[in-house]
């Protein structure tokens, strides 16, 4: 697993994007986003496709219109969770879920300036992923902070 380090600049404009209750939007191109639709942004450019699996909200999504994918997403990807997980949406699932003709990617954000942490159920999710025969170099923490 590696861990990367990121400084994201704020979105400092008006926004009526739901923020659930004040999560951070960054500035990716002149348009606010969050943090994982920021990161999705950036692996997008290289070359990667990809979902932010959010499950707290039971969907697949790809950008700030936040519309559930998960019918358009490809049966390998989603058959990749439900081995993982035993289902598609379950607790310690990665944020991301990156893929290109012949990788598949895990990426977990974590904001540095802040309590967050890896969760039980993340490295348990990383646990089987390995068991499955999942690489390490496959895993990715992108550690993000606003930059000043």
């Amino acid at each position: 697993m590696i861990t990367t380090q990121h400084k994201l600049p704020p979105w400092t404009g008006e926004t009526t994007i739901n923020t659930y209750g004040g999560k951070q939007l960054l500035n990716k191109n002149n348009e606010p986003v969050f943090a994982e639709i920021y990161a999705l942004k950036i692996f997008q450019e290289q070359g990667y496709k990809g979902v932010w699996v959010d499950n707290y909200r039971k969907r697949l999504v790809n950008d700030m219109t936040l519309t559930n994918l998960k019918n358009e997403v490809n049966e390998i990807v989603l058959s990749t969770l439900e081995k993982i997980n035993g289902n598609l949406f379950r607790g310690g699932t990665w944020d991301l879920l990156l893929w290109n003709e012949d990788e598949i990617k895990f990426v977990e954000l974590k904001r540095r300036d802040s309590s967050d942490k890896i969760r039980p159920a993340q490295i348990e999710f990383h646990k089987r992923a390995l068991e499955l025969g999942y690489k390490e170099e496959q895993f990715e923490v992108f550690e993000w902070e606003l930059e000043e």
